[in-house]
């Protein structure tokens, strides 16, 4: 019905308009999961409508499977340039986490570089390490995450769990749902509340890949009291640090930083876990780390 009525996309951008407060500075274009050519095309002029209509600068979010935006991610870039839109969101699903291969990587790589080179202002979406690499690299501009949750994209996931009432706290009061996690910088990490816990409760360890900015510097677990302060901080830190650097060379620090938090991810691997406890993965970070080498021996 959208694809089909000026009306109906009329009305709803209107409605996705006055949904913003007076606060935000700029709007969010209404978009939909975008599995064919149809559903894309309606996203861009979904985006269009809302350039047009409002005062304040619009942001577009692409969220599409990756299979899909293999072959036609150059094709949306202009396609999103031609209707005046300059800043792009890009969400892949599923992408991120800790277990990615590397060609799934540089395939994503390669939509994020493909609707840059549109001259698009890509955001790579809900991407955490990934998300970093990829700016590092200058296949993105930026890359977004919750705080302390978000870091990677799984849209039916996300879909399912929102169809579904939160489920309720351990004490019986309302509010459940996923909670945050403690980014643990030196693991390039964001672990579960009782993981991080229990790491932090080790001497050897929590000297290694405790905190001590802010209010984490008040207490030896401040990370784990303080998750989504900590959270904040030791992003902005680690993020403020690699853009301080020249562009190029931003891909060695990346480089570096990964090596150093695999190492340290194998030794806790290997020497600190419980029996039982389920390791902490390496996949991600040992395909970031071929995928840096690759880009640098090819330039």
């Amino acid at each position: 019905m959208l694809a089909t009525s000026l009306e109906a996309r009329h009305v709803l951008v209107e409605r996705t308009i006055a949904a913003h407060p007076d606060g935000t500075t700029d709007v969010t274009a209404p978009h939909f999961y975008a599995v064919s050519d149809r559903a894309a095309h309606l996203n861009v002029d979904l985006a269009e409508a809302t350039a047009l209509q409002s005062d304040r600068p619009v942001r577009a979010i692409l969220t599409a499977p990756q299979r899909y935006l293999r072959s036609r991610a150059a094709a949306l870039g202009e396609e999103y340039h031609q209707a005046g839109i300059r800043h792009l969101e890009l969400r892949m699903s599923p992408f991120g986490g800790e277990d990615e291969s590397l060609k799934k990587i540089v395939d994503g790589f390669q939509i994020a570089q493909d609707l840059t080179e549109a001259g698009l202002h890509v955001t790579l979406g809900y991407s955490g390490n990934l998300g970093q690499v990829a700016v590092a690299l200058g296949h993105a501009a930026a890359y977004s995450v919750g705080v302390g949750m978000m870091e990677h994209v799984n849209h039916m996931t996300q879909v399912n769990r929102k169809s579904k009432p939160p489920k309720p706290l351990e004490d019986g009061e309302s509010g459940g749902g996923p909670q945050a996690g403690v980014y643990l910088p030196a693991l390039a990490y964001t672990a579960p509340l009782r993981v991080a816990r229990r790491l932090m409760e080790q001497s050897d360890l929590r000297v290694r890949i405790g905190c001590r900015v802010g209010s984490c510097g008040t207490s030896v677990l401040g990370p784990v009291l303080d998750v989504r302060g900590h959270y904040l901080h030791s992003r902005d830190l680690e993020v403020a640090t690699l853009m301080a650097k020249p562009a190029g060379w931003r891909p060695t620090a990346e480089l570096q930083r990964l090596r150093q938090a695999l190492t340290l991810r194998n030794q806790i691997n290997s020497n600190y876990l419980e029996v039982g406890q389920p390791a902490i993965k390496t996949r991600t970070l040992d395909s970031l780390i071929v995928d840096i080498e690759r880009v640098q021996a090819a330039s």
